[in-house]
């Protein structure tokens, strides 16, 4: 039996952060981004999870559809964008592949955004990112490319987030989400989540699926300057870092009561709180079970 979290989003409280130095509209302004983060919605986990269960990938990988209560909800980059209030323009990238077609030297880019004496051979861990970098990580780990497990990975499609928000280079956001569903749909993996449980309520409403008898949640987690604050706090106590390679870590290499491991966990994650399975609407002859995270508002 395949189990795969729905994750909600996070809602980023910029007002908290303006008139400090920690002012992360700067650079979603110049994007157009601002009001993706800012999105709160009641989520639909059966309707999620259904959606995702019957969804069809279109030969051109430009759209996925899928059937909703008798309903045919189709999803595009320019559906996304205008439901999002997100722009379409700018570079339509997604995966390893973003560096060269943006014309960027991985290494010396990773040179720019991890602090001095890193070691950059292994991949190294989000801890070791700049300040600002780890922010705009937050923000791939929590609502652009939401996941759980370790918080330490900064992915390749990470990195290209990073590079579009701190040089302030136009990417189109629709795009970059419809390939992450796309590549979610296609991988068979549990640890992946389902992602995009907010914007999705959009996408069903436009779509005119009724809501009746649906089970609403309303548990996204909100990123202010406490989140920063705690950020700011674990970089100064840091002298060693704990990556993942992408191997099962050894729990017993660590101390159980590891005061770094837990800062960590505080710090990126407010939502690792008990899963709670839940009955699929749809048809289930694959065996697939859903769960959702029942977050907490920090």
């Amino acid at each position: 039996s395949k189990r795969k979290p729905i994750l909600p989003g996070r809602v980023y409280d910029f007002k908290d952060l303006i008139n400090t130095d920690n002012d992360l509209t700067q650079y979603t302004n110049p994007l157009g981004w601002t009001n993706l983060f800012n999105i709160t919605e009641t989520h639909y986990p059966n309707l999620i999870s259904a959606f995702y269960f019957n969804v069809v990938i279109s030969a051109e990988q430009n759209s996925i559809v899928s059937e909703l209560k008798g309903v045919k909800v189709r999803v595009t980059e320019q559906l996304l964008g205008k439901l999002l209030d997100v722009p379409t323009t700018g570079h339509k990238l997604y995966g390893e592949s973003w560096f060269s077609m943006a014309g960027v030297d991985k290494n010396t880019f990773m040179e720019e955004i991890f602090e001095p004496g890193t070691n950059l051979i292994k991949s190294p861990p989000s801890s070791k990112l700049k300040h600002i970098f780890k922010m705009f990580h937050n923000m791939c780990l929590h609502a652009i490319f939401p996941r759980k497990g370790s918080k330490d990975k900064v992915t390749d499609n990470d990195m290209m987030i990073v590079y579009h928000m701190f040089n302030k280079i136009q990417l189109s956001l629709p795009f970059v989400m419809l390939k992450h569903m796309i590549s979610t749909i296609e991988n068979e993996s549990r640890k992946l989540t389902l992602p995009y449980g907010m914007f999705l309520t959009r996408v069903f409403n436009d779509a005119e699926v009724s809501f009746e008898g649906e089970k609403g949640k309303n548990s996204s987690t909100t990123f202010s300057l406490k989140n920063v604050g705690r950020m700011k706090f674990l970089g100064e106590i840091e002298d060693h870092t704990i990556s993942d390679q992408g191997q099962k870590r050894k729990r017993e290499e660590f101390e159980p009561n590891n005061n770094l491991e837990m800062l960590a966990e505080v710090v990126t994650t407010q939502e690792d709180h008990q899963e709670t399975v839940l009955p699929v609407s749809a048809s289930n002859e694959k065996g697939k079970e859903v769960i959702d995270e029942d977050l907490l508002l920090s």
